[in-house]
């Protein structure tokens, strides 16, 4: 059993994540979004809510033109979310599609922060690593489910979608995703110091072992891509934001003003001394 688990399972996703046809993948991605949104739900209502306030989507849209991800690394195009959730977290689906939570957003200190992050989780769509991790989860499960029932179970699809949710990829796959951020970023014009100082920030705040710097953390060590993300930054020079801070305004509010969430202090200090907007 383990090692039809932990050998040929893996092995056997690996391949097939090579000859999934992307409208599979996208199939997929999109299933398990709405199973996330459901399961993230605190009061069994309705699912969490998608944020979709348009001054905010037209920011988000521009960030993610700024990082424009090489089509031809891309067997489909990148489709961003915004969920409002305060989870500092952000992952990737199947299908190259990306969620981010409101509560990150909200704990960024710059939007090159966000942009960082985003450009980090493209790089998980592009090396297809959540539908390896999907293919790996649903081969484990089903073996299991043929030893103990429940195979092809509703639960299969439950727990793959908490799985996602808490997606610890590989050192290989984070050390991969994060270099490729680290390219995409000074491609276009922006510092790959940005992924280093928000995880410097966020593990003094709430240490190793929760939401955000805990998805982020697992592999490698939160400190040796701290150092690989500086390390990715020397010699990058003054850098423009990604967005100005009426565009930065406007992405903190992508919630709308029921959310609860409030506009980071970086915002405020930037509108309050007169800067030009953005846009």
């Amino acid at each position: 059993m383990a090692l039809i688990i932990f050998v040929l399972v893996p092995l056997m996703a690996d391949q097939l994540a090579r000859i999934l046809p992307p409208e599979g993948e996208r199939a997929l991605g999109d299933a398990t979004f709405e199973q996330i949104r459901g399961v993230l739900d605190d009061t069994g209502l309705a699912p969490v809510r998608v944020c979709e306030a348009e001054a905010g989507r037209v920011a988000l849209d521009a960030m993610l033109a700024r990082l424009a991800p090489e089509v031809d690394s891309l067997p489909y195009p990148v489709r961003l979310s915004v969920l409002d959730h305060e989870l500092l977290n952000a992952f990737t689906l199947p299908g190259g599609r990306i969620i981010l939570f409101r509560g990150l957003i909200e704990a960024a200190e710059s939007p090159d922060e966000v942009a960082a992050v985003l450009a980090h989780e493209i790089g998980h769509a592009v090396h297809r690593d959540p539908t390896r991790d999907a293919l790996r989860t649903a081969g484990s499960i089903g073996v299991l489910g043929l030893l103990f029932g429940d195979f092809a179970g509703g639960s299969v699809v439950l727990f793959l979608a908490n799985s996602l949710i808490n997606a610890q990829y590989s050192q290989a796959a984070e050390a991969r995703a994060d270099e490729y951020a680290h390219a995409l970023l000074k491609q276009a014009g922006l510092s790959p110091a940005a992924l280093g100082t928000m995880f410097v920030r966020l593990r003094e705040e709430y240490g190793d072992t929760s939401g955000f710097v805990a998805h982020f953390a697992s592999h490698p060590t939160l400190a040796a891509r701290i150092a690989a993300s500086e390390a990715a930054a020397d010699g990058v020079s003054e850098t423009e934001p990604v967005l100005g801070a009426r565009q930065w305004q406007a992405l903190s509010g992508i919630c709308g003003a029921g959310s609860g969430g409030l506009l980071p202090e970086a915002v405020r200090k930037l509108l309050g001394a007169g800067s030009k907007p953005g846009g």
